[in-house]
C-alpha cells in the first residue's frame, strides 16, 4: 500500500537555468543568505516545472507529501522561504534539509527522518528524484520505492556523475512531473 510520496528539491521540483545559476553564484560570494532573502533574487531565480500540479495530485490521492533536500549552497531556512513564496510549502507535510538533519542523501537516516515525519513505513513510501545514486539508491537502501525524474533538459544543480560500481534500477522513470499521477496510481494498486 502506498501512503506517502516525497520529492528531491533541486532539479526535481525546482530548476535553475544556466544564466540564473551564474547569477546566483555571484550573489553567493557576497553573503547569499542576506542578499537573496532581503532582495528577493532567489524568488525570481527559480523555474518551477509542474511542481505545484505534482504536489496537488499527490494530495488528491490522499498521500502524505514530503521533501528531502541536500543543501550544499542554500540552507533549509532559506529554502522554506523559497517554497513558501512559490506556494509550495503548504502542499508539503514534512521537509528534511541535510544542513538541519546532519546527514545527506543517500544516507539512510535522512530517509528514516522523512518516513517518521510522514507516519509511513518505508515500504509505504516512494521517493521522486533526479539522481540515480543519491535519490534512487538512497531510497532503495532505506526500503522505499523510487521514481527517477529524468527531464529532457536539466538545470545547473546537478551532482556530478561518478563510478559508484552499483547497478541502480528505479521502480519507474518519468520525464515530466505531469506523468507522476499516472505512475503513483499504478503503484497504489
Amino acid at each position: 500500500m502506498l501512503r506517502a510520496v516525497a520529492f528531491d528539491l533541486w532539479e526535481t521540483l525546482l530548476t535553475d537555468t544556466p544564466e540564473v545559476a551564474a547569477r546566483q553564484e555571484r550573489l553567493r560570494l557576497h553573503s547569499i543568505e542576506s542578499i537573496l532573502t532581503s532582495r528577493g533574487y532567489l524568488h525570481t531565480a527559480l523555474q518551477i516545472e509542474h511542481a505545484h500540479g505534482a504536489l496537488e495530485a499527490s494530495r488528491t490521492m490522499n498521500l502524505g507529501v514530503g521533501l528531502i533536500s541536500n543543501t550544499g549552497r542554500t540552507p533549509g531556512g532559506v529554502l522554506r522561504e523559497v517554497l513558501s513564496a512559490h506556494g509550495l510549502s503548504s502542499l508539503i507535510d514534512v521537509m528534511v534539509f541535510s544542513n538541519e538533519h546532519g546527514e545527506c542523501k543517500p544516507r539512510r537516516s535522512i530517509f528514516d527522518k522523512l518516513c517518521e515525519g510522514l507516519g509511513a513505513e518505508h515500504a509505504e513510501a516512494v521517493f521522486v528524484g533526479d539522481s540515480l545514486y543519491a535519490d534512487v539508491h538512497g531510497a532503495h537502501a532505506a526500503g522505499m520505492r523510487a521514481i527517477l525524474f529524468k527531464p529532457e533538459s536539466r538545470g545547473q544543480a546537478v551532482a556530478p556523475e561518478f563510478d559508484h560500481g552499483l547497478e541502480i534500477v528505479p521502480d519507474a522513470t518519468i520525464h515530466t512531473l505531469a506523468d507522476l499521477p499516472r505512475v503513483l496510481g499504478e503503484m497504489k494498486q
